[in-house]
């Protein structure tokens, strides 16, 4: 097949694609920004490992938060810092039976708060639905079954007993045989429910942390080193043998009358004493030497 034929044959498929195309363009504008989106999500709402030390003494669990988790785990620290349930039991003024219907209702909104999870969320081992199911189950049941049932019963035949009209449900409340055992392990569940909310609002907050950037630190330029100074120049230099004296300095060349020497020139002495008179004469001046310990004493 030619160019032609196939130049032919794409303008007859564009011809008949375009029409899908154009009515159709809302989808797949959809269909390419979902996998943008996702990986917004999936970067925003990354998983965070977490551990936590469960109520009831139920050890600790470890694992990996999804956005699930958190939304469950802040819906069900309201309902706890919210009711009875989970605050501590005043022996003054609380209803030990209302505390109960607090407990009670506590189950069906945690079943209910569950029940809203994707089935997947079930499958994970290492999710907020294992944690709260171990919880409620072998931490939270095991007083009801052991307080709820005998003393409910009791407390609506004390409600109906003519001995106790006009006493307030505090003070039947304190009738019950086991009054002081129930409330003890009543106030422990309560404190235990309490460590929970403070468990689930660490779920609720429990977020990946973003990399922080890295700052732009503009490089500092190279300190410069010190330059080497040299200690000044003396004007003159004695040679060891204390009778020549060697101007060094331009301004040592510039002293005396005639005809003005070069440095390096040598100026010859006849003794030491000669020489150390000139040294004298110059520092008197403001001029300096080099090896005056030549001269000596002399």
């Amino acid at each position: 097949m030619n160019r032609e034929a196939l130049s032919r044959l794409a303008a007859h498929l564009l011809e008949w694609l375009w029409p899908i195309f154009k009515n159709s363009w809302q989808y797949l504008a959809a269909v390419a920004t979902f996998p943008l989106f996702r990986a917004f999500r999936h970067r925003r709402y990354a998983s965070k490992s977490i551990s936590v030390g469960l109520p009831f003494n139920l050890g600790s669990w470890t694992y990996d938060t999804t956005p699930s988790d958190r939304i469950v785990a802040w819906k069900l620290y309201v309902q706890l810092t919210t009711r009875k349930a989970a605050l501590p039991f005043d022996e003054t003024s609380d209803v030990i039976s209302e505390v109960y219907d607090s407990l009670f209702a506590l189950f069906a909104v945690t079943r209910e708060l569950l029940l809203e999870l994707p089935p997947h969320d079930f499958e994970r081992e290492d999710g907020v639905v294992p944690l709260l199911l171990r919880v409620t189950n072998y931490g939270l049941r095991p007083h009801l079954t052991r307080w709820q049932a005998d003393y409910r019963a009791w407390w609506e035949a004390s409600l109906k007993d003519d001995n106790n009209r006009g006493k307030s449900p505090q003070e039947v409340q304190r009738q019950y045989p086991r009054f002081k055992e129930l409330v003890s392990d009543l106030k422990q569940t309560n404190t235990e429910l309490s460590k929970l909310a403070d468990d689930l609002l660490m779920i609720a907050r429990a977020r990946k942390q973003k990399r922080p950037r890295r700052a732009k630190v503009a490089p500092l330029p190279p300190t410069p080193e010190p330059a080497h100074e040299e200690p000044p120049k003396a004007d003159y230099r004695i040679e060891p043998n204390a009778l020549i004296v060697v101007l060094e300095s331009d301004r040592a060349t510039q002293r005396g009358k005639g005809p003005k020497p070069q440095p390096g020139a040598r100026l010859a002495f006849r003794t030491k004493y000669d020489t150390q008179e000139f040294v004298r004469a110059g520092e008197s001046e403001g001029f300096t030497f080099e090896g005056k310990k030549f001269i000596g004493d002399a």
